[in-house]
C-alpha cells in the first residue's frame, strides 16, 4: 500500500527538487564558475549512478539508432540546455 503512495507523491517530489535545483544553482554561482559547478554537479551525479549499472538489471537499446538518439537527446539536455542556463544564471 505504501508504494501507491510513493507513486501518487513522486510527481510533486520531482516538481519540487526540480524547481529548487535553480535556485541552488543561482546561489552556487555567486562563488563559482559556471562551468566548474556543473562539471561538479556531474561528476556527483556519474558518483551516484554508476553503481546503479551495476545492481539494478537494465535492458540496453540493441540498435545503433536507438543509441544515437539517446546520444544526441542526452547532449542537448545536458551539455547544451544545462551549459547556457548556467551561463544565463552568471550573467544575472
Amino acid at each position: 500500500m505504501r508504494n501507491k503512495y510513493f507513486w501518487m507523491a513522486a510527481p510533486f517530489i520531482f516538481v519540487i527538487f526540480w524547481s529548487g535545483g535553480y535556485k541552488f544553482a543561482k546561489l552556487g554561482l555567486m562563488h563559482i564558475e559556471p562551468m566548474t559547478m556543473l562539471a561538479i554537479r556531474y561528476g556527483i551525479a556519474a558518483i551516484i549512478l554508476l553503481p546503479c549499472i551495476f545492481w539494478v538489471p537494465i535492458e540496453w537499446p540493441t540498435e545503433m539508432q536507438d543509441w544515437f538518439i539517446m546520444v544526441i537527446t542526452g547532449f542537448l539536455i545536458q551539455c547544451v540546455y544545462f551549459n547556457l542556463t548556467y551561463l544565463a544564471l552568471s550573467k544575472v
